[in-house]
């Protein structure tokens, strides 16, 4: 019984030492999904198609600030939901683009405020 316990404890602390957390100039892997403030999709990654997720090194400016900042300190799987405020996001001026899935047209209102669902699936290291 007392072996069995050592053994328990020794994974416990094992899985806890080795916990990857998310560092700035990570490489990270996201499940990602955009909305706007009345649910419609604008962007979208590695949710419809999971070997599709979205790469980004965290603190390269390549995704908006707010999921930057949000990346930091988080553990492999975790899921987080972030507000992106219009000044954070597009502004004043709103942004229409062409997305590349299916051509599909995407409209950001002046002054609309985003929200983003995001997931991690894997972290590696940028450097």
């Amino acid at each position: 019984m007392k072996f069995f316990l050592i053994v328990i404890h020794f994974l416990c602390f094992t899985a806890c030492t080795f916990e990857q957390i998310v560092k700035k100039g990570d490489a990270v892997f996201l499940q990602l999904k955009i909305t706007n403030k009345s649910g419609k999709i604008i962007d979208e990654s590695g949710y419809f198609k999971q070997d599709m997720p979205l790469l980004i090194v965290v603190g390269n400016k390549e995704v908006f600030n707010t999921i930057d900042n949000a990346l930091l300190g988080m553990k492999l799987h975790e899921e987080k939901n972030v507000i992106i405020s219009p000044d954070l996001a597009y502004g004043q001026q709103g942004v229409f683009y062409l997305g590349n899935k299916n051509d599909t047209i995407y409209v950001i209102e002046p002054n609309d405020t985003l929200f983003a669902q995001f997931k991690i699936v894997k972290i590696g290291n940028g450097h």
